[in-house]
């Protein structure tokens, strides 16, 4: 969790969605690992997470799911747009009522060698990627 704020401070998100019960806890270490990167981001955290995606498609942002069995490529989307980037648990990803609420699900291109990231690398990707 900690080097997914370290990330997000470097790029400039604009905040983090997490949530209550599926979520990596806010501990010291993931502080420490943060290296100032949680008090740059704001975050909320939600114990419904449809019904934040909703507001978040209120607010005009688009869902973008991800998953390693997606047919759409991460390097075919356009910057055009506000995304909301949905990573899931590194053994199960997101959850399939929670893929259905996303606009687009995305994979990450790879080289097939090993098919999965760890979660805080893949959205290091991912913010990379929308930030350029």
């Amino acid at each position: 969790m900690g080097a997914i704020f370290r990330t997000a401070a470097f790029f400039g998100v604009k905040g983090i969605l997490l949530t209550q019960e599926r979520s990596a806890p806010l501990t010291g270490t993931a502080y420490d690992v943060a290296s100032g990167g949680m008090e740059h981001v704001p975050f909320a955290i939600h114990n419904n997470l449809s019904r934040a995606l909703d507001a978040a498609k209120d607010a005009d942002l688009w869902i973008l799911g991800t998953s390693e069995h997606a047919k759409e490529s991460l390097s075919t989307l356009k910057k055009d747009r506000s995304w909301l980037v949905v990573v899931g648990n590194e053994e199960t990803g997101i959850r399939r009522l929670t893929q259905e609420r996303c606009d687009l699900v995305c994979s990450i291109p790879g080289s097939g060698a090993v098919t999965s990231l760890n979660v805080s690398v893949a959205a290091g990707i991912l913010v990379a990627h929308f930030s350029r």
